[in-house]
């Protein structure tokens, strides 16, 4: 969204306001990892501990192979597309104890002018409120101010999200309510099985331990179920062409 955007009458997107970095770093995370809400913010009523998502999570591949959980100012402000974001998963619903997808970190490739960008957008974050040593362990993920004391809770992003999908233009008011950070999974997901993923590949990279889950979220574009609809009629007319005339004599019969 533009800066200045306005969102409400009283919320306005303000580009130089550390929330609102904070808040594009998180959506473009969720857009490329499929993030879940409770692996990158604070239930209300609950109190940030060290299961919670945390800044050390993040880890840097720099343009020369090396690799860091600790950035200073310098190697942020030189990344480039030689330079990778990694997220490695803490704890969530999925893997109580981070012990399944802790080994399994989401890469990102670094680029200075893409607009869903997470590792652009993230080091924006990092710069304005740089953390160092075991401190990262300590501070959430993502904070409302530039202070380890202020955890982004749900509460904090749950009613922006619907108001600044209409306001980009992207849906109506009157279908907006369809939507919620859970989308931005949904939408990673349908993105990998359009770009020819695997399931397998998939519920990898999106953390899911069932086919369910993907079969619930994953949706095909209408184009490809026309695509793939027109190619099996056309497959059965052939097949019907050469062995009579009637369709009815390849109809399976009923169970």
């Amino acid at each position: 969204l533009p800066h200045r955007t306005a969102i409400t009458p009283k919320i306005t997107v303000d580009h130089h306001d550390y929330f609102w970095i904070a808040l594009m770093a998180l959506i473009a995370l969720m857009a490329s990892t499929g993030q879940r809400k409770s692996e990158a913010l604070l239930p209300d009523g609950e109190a940030w501990d060290l299961s919670r998502a945390a800044r050390s999570q993040f880890q840097w591949k720099l343009a020369d192979g090396t690799y860091t959980t600790d950035p200073t100012a310098a190697q942020l402000n030189a990344l480039c597309e030689l330079c990778f974001l990694l997220w490695v998963p803490g704890c969530s619903k999925a893997d109580y104890t981070s012990q399944q997808w802790a080994n399994k970190p989401s890469i990102m490739r670094f680029h200075p002018t893409a607009i869903l960008n997470a590792p652009r957008l993230v080091a924006k974050m990092e710069l304005r409120f740089m953390v160092h040593g075991t401190d990262r362990e300590r501070t959430p993920m993502f904070t409302t101010k530039p202070k380890a004391s202020a955890p982004m809770k749900y509460s904090h992003v749950e009613k922006l999200l619907q108001p600044m999908l209409v306001a980009s233009g992207t849906v109506t008011s009157a279908s907006s309510h369809l939507y919620s950070w859970h989308s931005f999974r949904i939408w990673l997901a349908c993105a990998l099985k359009a770009a020819g993923a695997s399931d397998t590949d998939i519920l990898r990279m999106l953390r899911w331990k069932s086919l369910s889950s993907l079969h619930t979220y994953v949706m095909t574009k209408q184009s490809t179920q026309l695509a793939m609809l027109e190619a099996g009629m056309d497959a059965a007319y052939n097949l019907d062409v050469r062995r009579s005339a009637n369709i009815h004599a390849d109809l399976p019969p009923l169970d």
